[in-house]
């Protein structure tokens, strides 16, 4: 959607038409990179319409989204066969000289396309803003805090190894991880979206990795956030054992023990906490990890993972948002 991150990439790709310093290559490849992102957000958005679909009563706010999610799906579907009918039209048999002069025929076509597939995540951002502020609303007969309804999760799934169309996800974290291994010791990358677009599941994929770690420990917060249960969970996932101690400077103490100077993946998974106070007071009893290493945060409010990022990063899982531009 809207980040500077893929925005800085359109944009480079949308000036190609006059610029010989990106290879023909490079300049495919990261077009049909894009084009694949869009695919996969199209797939997400007709989950969420298909949803609400299946409901026999809805909210007018229910109402309100599905007609506004079939809008966007179906102008992501348009943009998406146009691009398929010029690659179409680009592929020609014959050796790669009469390919690639085929193709620069057409170079002005796919610079406007990336201007629009551009456009297209601007507001794809917009709306996925709105609808983390401004959720559909549950008919009131009935109706319980979603909070109360979400699962404690584990690092181990069956599916984790069958998942498709989120290795790329994967990979943008893998080359966040090197891209500050030598800045930050401890790395934080929030993980936000809306329910049901694989949160957890992304962080599976990255903590069943390989990845070598001396400590690797899965937290699951769910709504209560205090600080004093988060140390004894995470101290518990760090040792496989309850911890006895109830005093917090104790606790503080043992989790000094197990965290300092290893290089540990934590993970923090479905976490609902708003108020950037308590999260700061937890987030420095974390800070004594050697570097490399990486807490992962899953949580649905934008907003939060922005303060709880300790380097502007935020993994969306509709875009990779981004202060500035990666190099």
């Amino acid at each position: 959607m809207g980040s500077k991150v893929e925005n800085g990439f359109l944009s480079q790709l949308g000036s190609l038409g006059a610029s010989h310093t990106v290879p023909f290559f490079q300049f495919v490849f990261c077009f049909n990179w894009e084009k694949s992102k869009l695919e996969n957000t199209l797939l997400s958005i007709r989950a969420l319409i298909s949803d609400l679909e299946k409901k026999q009563e809805t909210s007018d706010s229910e109402q309100y989204w599905r007609t506004t999610l079939r809008d966007i799906c179906n102008e992501g579907r348009q943009l998406v066969d146009q691009i398929d009918e010029a690659q179409r039209r680009v592929h020609v048999n014959g050796n790669m000289a009469a390919k690639v002069l085929c193709f620069l025929s057409h170079l002005p076509f796919y610079s406007v396309m990336a201007w629009k597939m551009k456009r297209y995540r601007e507001r794809l951002n917009a709306a996925a803003e709105d609808y983390t502020k401004f959720p559909p609303l549950q008919q009131v007969k009935g109706s319980t805090d979603k909070r109360k309804q979400t699962k404690e999760t584990t690092p181990y799934s069956e599916q984790v190894t069958k998942v498709m169309g989120r290795e790329m996800d994967k990979e943008a974290i893998k080359t966040l991880i090197k891209k500050y291994d030598n800045k930050e010791n401890v790395l934080i990358i929030p993980i936000t979206g809306i329910g049901g677009l694989g949160k957890t599941t992304l962080a599976r994929l990255v903590f069943n990795d390989g990845e070598v770690f001396d400590l690797k420990m899965w937290v699951w917060v769910g709504s209560v956030f205090d600080v004093k249960t988060l140390v004894k969970k995470v101290i518990r996932a760090s040792t496989k054992k309850e911890c006895p101690d109830s005093e917090m400077d104790l606790l503080q103490h043992r989790l000094r023990e197990e965290l300092d100077g290893k290089k540990y993946l934590l993970v923090l998974d479905d976490v609902w906490e708003t108020n950037r106070e308590r999260w700061m007071e937890f987030q420095h009893l974390l800070m004594g990890g050697a570097r490399g290493s990486l807490i992962l945060v899953t949580t649905r409010h934008n907003d939060a993972g922005r303060f709880m990022s300790n380097t502007d990063y935020v993994q969306n899982m509709m875009v990779l948002l981004h202060k500035n531009k990666i190099e």
